[in-house]
C-alpha cells in the first residue's frame, strides 16, 4: 500500500502539520507530490532512470539534496 500522490498535493501544509510534519517538511512532501501530479515524476521514470537523470530529477525537488537522493538511488537498486 503506498501513498497517492494526488491526495497528499489536494492537501495543505496545515494538514500536512496536523499529522506531525514540520512546515519545512509539508512544503518539501508537498513539492514531491507536485511533482508526481503534473508528470515531472513517475515511477515508471524513476525505475528507468540512469543514475545522472535521477539524482537530477530528485535533487530538482525541494528538500532532497544529493545525500537523500543517492540513499533513494540505493534502495532502488535493491
Amino acid at each position: 500500500m503506498g501513498v497517492c500522490p494526488d491526495a497528499v498535493h489536494s492537501l495543505n501544509e496545515d494538514s500536512l502539520r496536523e499529522v506531525g510534519l514540520s512546515y519545512r517538511k509539508a512544503s518539501y512532501v508537498l513539492d514531491l507530490a507536485a511533482h508526481f501530479v503534473d508528470g515531472r515524476l513517475s515511477t515508471p521514470q524513476i525505475m528507468n532512470m540512469n543514475d545522472t537523470e535521477l539524482l537530477q530529477s530528485l535533487t530538482a525537488v525541494h528538500g532532497i539534496g544529493k545525500l537523500l537522493a543517492k540513499i533513494q538511488q540505493d534502495l532502488i537498486l535493491l
